[in-house]
């Protein structure tokens, strides 16, 4: 999906070094990334954010998204609350183990 490609891309992005010639350049992908999540957290024009659609997988991706890249508070909150929800489930917790989501919250936790 668009959503798994966006993250993976995100992860490799903040994984990597990158030369100071390609710096504004990762900028630029980083700034589209953080672009891609906020409005797939917005809502769309079917009326629906990702974060509310039905199929978990969608919710757990844009959620890991958002915490990846975006800054505002509102939606970096409404993010862990997708997490709080979905993280009950079993299937779940697999997914967000194989899509690196302990690295992608830890920033967030306190030592």
């Amino acid at each position: 999906s668009c959503l798994r490609f966006t993250l993976w891309c995100a992860l490799q992005m903040h994984s990597c070094d990158v030369p100071a010639s390609l710096q504004s350049q990762r900028t630029a992908l980083l700034l589209m990334f953080r672009r891609i999540a906020e409005d797939s957290a917005k809502r769309q024009s079917s009326g629906k954010s990702c974060l509310l659609s039905p199929n978990w997988q969608i919710c757990l991706l844009s959620a890991l998204l958002l915490l990846r890249t975006a800054s505002q508070t509102e939606l970096l909150l409404q993010a862990f609350d997708v997490l709080r929800n979905h993280l009950k489930e079993r299937l779940v917790k697999k997914l967000f183990l194989d899509y690196d989501g302990v690295s992608i919250v830890q920033p967030f936790l306190r030592p």
